[in-house]
């Protein structure tokens, strides 16, 4: 019962944040809404992948793995990621999308019964939103980090979204679908920034914390000082991210560049983090 109040919870709380950003997105000038937004997905949304080390070194195949060797591993592929989007930025952002919808797709994808193509079908949800609502300002936001024009391409997008839709209507949970209607008016009235946001921090961390979060800091490993060195080599990496990178317009544009080339390469690791980690539940 404990544990089936505390899943009910756990559907239920980010429904409640969603419905109290919606006047807030509403009523606050998108341009004024940019940094506080920003230091959200800084400091609410970006270090629920801090407590990777203590999912990933509980698992089966990582058991043994000292968390040393863990880390540079995670660093190793994180540096592959960005060197990636570097060398090849238009195909490293196509991953990039395909491996976050999965991740996100899996947050409506519980049900054993849906395939990692379902669970990327309804992360295309997610992602095509902002493309349907608004086309222009999400093809600059794509320009800005890849250089190449998606205008030609939109269609795909919203066929993603549609077949994503068939999938979330072919079994459909009520909670999820109720999501589902708010994301659709946060992205119809949000810009598609602020509308990331809201998805990253209120509803897809917010469930990492809740079903991870109670368990790890009562082991007898967690270690607040470990925690908040990594948070600090984190944003370390972010600060350097955004100093490499060349100033060709406002600030705020090298600021989006910063964080989503920099999601982009803790997504890769994190990704098989919680893979691991569910691979070990079913």
């Amino acid at each position: 019962m404990v544990k089936a109040d505390w899943n009910s919870a756990i559907k239920q709380k980010p429904l409640c944040f969603l419905l109290c950003a919606l006047p807030l997105v509403v009523l606050v000038e998108h341009w004024a809404m940019f940094w506080p937004v920003m230091l959200m997905v800084l400091f609410v949304g970006l270090p629920h992948g801090l407590l990777d080390p203590w999912i990933a070194l509980k698992s089966v195949s990582l058991k043994k793995t000292s968390t040393w060797l863990f880390l540079l591993g995670y660093l190793v592929l994180s540096i592959v990621v960005y060197l990636g989007w570097v060398i090849s930025p238009l195909f490293s952002f196509v991953l990039f999308l395909l491996v976050s919808a999965y991740h996100f797709g899996a947050d409506w994808g519980e049900q054993p019964t849906r395939s990692r193509f379902q669970c990327i079908g309804l992360g295309g949800i997610i992602i095509a939103l902002p493309v349907i609502f608004h086309p222009a300002e999400t093809m600059r936001l794509f320009l800005l980090l890849t250089g190449y024009d998606f205008s030609d391409v939109m269609w795909l997008f919203v066929v993603w979204c549609v077949v994503g839709t068939t999938f979330l209507l072919y079994r459909p949970n009520k909670a999820n679908l109720v999501e589902g209607l708010l994301l659709v008016i946060i992205s119809a009235v949000a810009s598609p920034f602020i509308y990331f946001a809201c998805y990253f921090c209120l509803l897809h961390s917010y469930r990492h914390y809740a079903e991870y979060l109670p368990r790890i800091v009562s082991r007898q490993d967690f270690s607040i000082r470990f925690v908040s060195l990594l948070l600090i080599m984190t944003y370390l990496f972010f600060i350097g991210l955004f100093l490499s990178l060349e100033s060709i317009g406002p600030v705020e544009d090298k600021s989006l560049q910063t964080l989503f080339w920099g999601l982009a390469s803790l997504t890769v690791p994190h990704m098989f983090v919680i893979a691991l980690s569910k691979s070990k539940k079913s």
